[in-house]
């Protein structure tokens, strides 16, 4: 975070209201203001360095500044809080209700304070928040439900392919069997049309024919459909 240079202060003198007690080594630049609201005081110990435009108040308490601190441009420094001896604290810093250790440098800009306070929310705030969070929650319970759905649907998709390829795999065998079958009646059948066809039928007792077979042959071959 980039801060913005300081302007000189227009004040030249320091504003000093309420019970300040301040040591005579301590070294004020121009446009300090203490504050001190009733029934608190600021106590500013010695080889203090207060920078250019800092402002420190003490409410709901004192504020003690320990020797040899020194406080950058300015800092502001409210409530009750103590500010141990040779704290640096860089330009720009807020202090509120919280101590700083004896020897600690606090980065120019940075905020310390005190983050107990809660804020409350008026009733359509909260109203607001509660309905948010039971839309979340539904949100969460759909998804949830949809993805149980899937994975029943996949778990009885995976049970249907399985009893599929059982099958498949039980259907060769039974086929293979079919095939069989099927060849043995196809030759049978071929064996009697074979039988019938060129078989000669001789009747008992009569005469033989010379070249009646070879006739019966050319017939069936000419006229496929009179012996059918």
């Amino acid at each position: 975070m980039s801060l913005p240079i300081l302007q000189a202060s227009t004040n030249q003198t320091t504003h000093v209201r309420g019970d300040v007690m301040i040591d005579s080594s301590v070294m004020i630049a121009v446009g300090v203001i203490l504050n001190a609201t009733p029934g608190n005081k600021i106590i500013i110990h010695s080889g203090v360095c207060l920078g250019m435009g800092t402002v420190i108040t003490a409410h709901d308490g004192d504020v003690e500044i320990k020797p040899n601190a020194i406080l950058g441009a300015g800092c502001l420094i409210f409530g009750h809080c103590i500010i141990g001896s040779q704290a640096s604290l860089g330009s720009s810093v807020t202090v509120y209700n919280v101590n700083v250790d004896a020897g600690d440098v606090i980065p120019a800009g940075s905020i310390r304070g005190d983050r107990t306070r809660k804020i409350e929310l008026n009733s359509q705030e909260n109203s607001n928040s509660v309905a948010e969070n039971k839309v979340q929650e539904n949100k969460w319970s759909n998804k949830s439900a949809k993805s149980e759905e899937n994975k029943q649907n996949i778990t009885n998709n995976q049970e249907e392919r399985e009893s599929k390829a059982e099958s498949i795999s039980e259907k060769p065998e039974q086929i293979k069997q079919e095939n069989q079958d099927i060849s043995h009646e196809n030759l049978e059948q071929e064996e009697e049309i074979k039988t019938d066809s060129w078989q000669e039928d001789t009747p008992p007792n009569s005469e033989q024919v010379v070249g009646k077979v070879y006739i019966n042959k050319l017939l069936f071959t000419l006229f496929p459909e009179r012996n059918m």
